[in-house]
């Protein structure tokens, strides 16, 4: 299949900056990037973003859709490699464009409504519950693919690159943790993925897709981060949440030095005017 080359934000990068490089080169390694964080949910978008996405990854790709191209199903028979995984759970809810669905409607039946709510225990029901949703994700990728018909392959690189900047955690440094701190309901049971970028810390949990209104995204930045430590296990994030006194967020990593380190080197940098500034956090050796 070859090889990609990726740039990876491995410590710093600004937004500001990254919007000066034009050259295609440059835009191909950053849309690489934001591709492959989109992919991982370290990018998290709803279904009718993650829609938009594929249709421009197609236009990269192959370029102005043709009649009949792709056939018919071939994106449904596929669609983990145009759509993250976490929006396509049984629980998560698909594209919801008002077109889409009756086109769904018209060509897959009544049961493409009552099977993902009836028959539980029914494997034929099931079955025909994720076709369906596989149909109607189709249909709307594709539907997005013919909107963009006449742009270039670098201008749609840009828009996705645009669709990406949007997100409060663009441009973070990415490490896998586990939330012990604050307690239920706030706490968020399981692996989560803390995201560091100049406006501070982001906790990003894609198993919250589930629900339509909740954020997939939960920000913390550095104005209103009062302190942080680390040791070899554990990183601790103290902020002041709107409305409120103070909070201490802890999380279980043994990425928290480096965490800390990079949270300090952004506030060094580009917020010295911060509620606390923090010291630097001490320099510990850790093992995977």
């Amino acid at each position: 299949k070859g090889t990609a080359l990726v740039l990876r934000a491995a410590q710093m990068r600004r937004i500001a900056m990254e919007r000066a490089v034009s050259s295609p080169a440059g835009v191909r390694l950053l849309y690489s990037e934001a591709q492959r964080d989109v992919t991982l949910g370290n990018y998290p978008v709803r279904p009718a973003q993650a829609a938009h996405l594929a249709a421009l990854v197609l236009q990269v790709q192959r370029g102005d859709r043709e009649p009949g191209v792709p056939k018919q199903g071939a994106i449904a028979a596929d669609l983990a490699q145009h759509v993250p995984k976490y929006l396509l759970r049984p629980n998560v809810a698909g594209p919801t464009d008002t077109t889409t669905a009756t086109a769904a409607q018209d060509t897959n039946t009544d049961t493409t409504t009552t099977t993902s709510t009836s028959a539980a225990g029914s494997g034929s029901n099931a079955k025909s519950s994720e076709s369906a949703a596989a149909a109607r994700w189709e249909q709307e990728i594709v539907r997005q693919w013919e909107l963009l018909r006449g742009t270039d392959q670098l201008a749609a690189m840009q828009q996705y690159l645009e669709v990406c900047r949007a997100l409060p955690c663009y441009g973070s440094t990415f490490f896998v943790a586990r939330q012990q701190q604050p307690p239920p309901p706030q706490r968020r049971d399981g692996d989560i993925t803390l995201g560091v970028n100049e406006w501070g810390l982001h906790v990003v949990d894609t198993r919250a897709a589930r629900d339509p209104d909740a954020e997939l995204v939960h920000s913390y930045q550095f104005e209103r981060i009062l302190a942080w430590h680390a040791d070899t296990e554990t990183f601790y994030c103290d902020h002041m949440p709107p409305g409120a006194g103070r909070e201490r967020l802890v999380f279980r990593t043994r990425r928290g030095n480096q965490i800390a380190t990079l949270l300090y080197a952004w506030a060094s940098v580009l917020h010295p005017h911060c509620a606390a500034p923090p010291t630097p956090p001490p320099q510990q050796e850790h093992k995977d």
